[in-house]
């Protein structure tokens, strides 16, 4: 996305030299597998992650985080990126911040040739929905590795920075993927993907193309449904509240990293933020 942006910066600078671009922010932890030990001081400590034996690939769920009553509930993802195909590799435990997605302001730089980009401050909402996150992930991830922490000395990532996938930077008519300031340039970029995303770019990227494809052509995009045979799961169970979810979690039969992760997944997939409490009645006046 910002590789596209400083190609249309660098041929019409009078055109596009201001971009906003959108993306996560997140953070991390790493944890051994516990069969594997370092030397401490006279003895060794040995790692609190799940056996090196289980090779585990990518795996991400999500969850809402319950908010309070000024501030409504986000969207947060987990990934863990196991130890394949290194038996005896740390694994990676990361915590995206998925909804409202963070924007970072470009400025095209003619004399270096680069976007100058301005990260957008976090609101003290999505502050709130950070702690709660981390809260909920550490109590997640506590029942199966006692003393694991996001918070914790060992994170690998103290403070919440850019993720890895950047949307936006095509500057796009609205509801199209033509490109702004012209009659016949449609998009097929990933950034022309308004919201960012947490998966391979191949997938976002093959979708801008059927896209910016039919508009070329004419075809209204909602046709593209037409020529899609979807299977669709059944509907979640009704939600929980965070407690609920937690004794669910706690719940979980840790013998197998496989089942526990199932049970960890249908646990949060049940999960649901508490609507806020209504507020209080209004005091009689004195008579």
């Amino acid at each position: 996305s910002i590789g596209s942006a400083s190609i249309f910066a660098r041929s019409r600078p009078d055109l596009y030299s201001s971009f906003t671009f959108n993306n996560h922010y997140y953070t991390a932890s790493f944890l051994l597998p516990s069969s594997v030990c370092v030397p401490a001081g006279d003895g060794e400590v040995c790692g609190e992650g799940p056996p090196a034996s289980t090779h585990s690939h990518n795996w991400n769920y999500g969850f809402v985080t319950p908010g309070n009553g000024d501030c409504a509930g986000q969207s947060f993802e987990v990934d863990l990126r196991g130890n394949y195909p290194v038996p005896d590799a740390p694994y990676q435990v990361i915590l995206l911040q998925m909804e409202p997605e963070m924007r970072s302001h470009g400025n095209w730089n003619a004399s270096t040739g680069l976007i100058d980009l301005i990260d957008e401050p976090p609101t003290e909402c999505d502050l709130l929905a950070r702690r709660q996150a981390i809260n909920i992930t550490s109590a997640s991830w506590g029942a199966f590795t006692p003393g694991f922490s996001l918070d914790s000395s060992h994170a690998a990532v103290a403070a919440w920075p850019q993720g890895w996938h950047w949307a936006g930077g095509i500057p796009l008519v609205d509801g199209s993927s033509r490109v702004a300031g012209t009659t016949n340039v449609f998009s097929a970029d990933a950034g022309a993907v308004r919201k960012p995303f947490n998966c391979h770019t191949s997938m976002v990227s093959a979708a801008a193309g059927v896209i910016a494809g039919m508009e070329a052509l004419g075809l209204p995009t909602a046709d593209c449904m037409d020529h899609i045979t979807a299977s669709f799961p059944p509907p979640p169970p009704p939600p929980v509240s965070s407690e609920q979810m937690v004794a669910c979690i706690m719940s979980c039969d840790d013998a197998t990293l496989s089942a526990y992760r199932s049970c960890n997944m249908a646990c949060h997939g049940m999960y649901s933020p508490s609507p806020p409490p209504p507020p209080p009645p209004p005091s009689a006046s004195p008579s």
